[in-house]
């Protein structure tokens, strides 16, 4: 199975995406630890994984992570981008193109995943967080909002308080709840067919 992700790392320009097959990264788990050495740990973490820019709300993240009373989950942001001034040890950030191999075993290691951006037309991130059956905690920007499932939680946009009291209901294993059909019913093959008959009669 291959499917288009868009808009996640570089590796094929942020507009037009880049193919990934999916169960071949799946099994391609081999010494995965000499990828991403930094989060070999098995502790629990929170994950933000793309290419970085101030439109994506990083800064946000951080500041909002930083307010929490509760460190027991590491900040992992993995991705090519800016670097993100802060000396807490419990932020971890990966400053490079990531590839196939630590994109799976990121998200299967992560409690929940964050998307705080501040805008988007469109976004292929959510695709693989309803793959991996993740917790999702976003922004309410319109594309978030309209492929929102209930594995997803919306925070108000540019609202670092909201993004911290979301952060803590999930830290703390509220509403942790998923729909393991997410990733079928909005990117399956049925959904993808349908979408372009749709197209065709209109």
């Amino acid at each position: 199975l291959i499917y288009k992700i868009i808009a996640l790392g570089e590796k094929g320009g942020n507009a037009g995406g880049y193919l990934v097959d999916v169960n071949a990264f799946l099994k391609k788990q081999r010494d995965i630890k000499k990828y991403v050495p930094v989060v070999a740990k098995k502790q629990i973490r929170i994950l933000l994984n793309s290419s970085i820019y101030k439109y994506k709300g990083v800064d946000l993240l951080v500041d909002a992570y930083c307010n929490l009373t509760c460190k027991s989950l590491k900040l992992v942001i993995a991705g090519r981008g800016f670097d993100i001034e802060t000396h807490n040890e419990n932020i971890i950030r990966i400053n490079r193109f990531i590839e196939d191999e630590e994109v799976a075993y990121l998200f299967k290691k992560a409690k929940f995943i964050v998307y705080p951006y501040r805008s988007a037309t469109m976004s292929g991130v959510l695709s693989l967080a309803y793959y991996f059956n993740k917790k999702v905690l976003a922004s309410t920007i319109p594309f978030f909002e309209d492929n929102a499932t209930l594995n997803v939680v919306l925070f108000k946009v540019n609202d670092i308080d909201d993004l911290e009291r979301k952060m803590k209901s999930l830290i703390f294993g509220k509403n942790l709840s998923v729909d393991p059909t997410s990733y079928l019913n909005i990117y399956g093959e049925g959904t993808l067919i349908n979408s372009y008959w749709g197209l065709y009669e209109d």
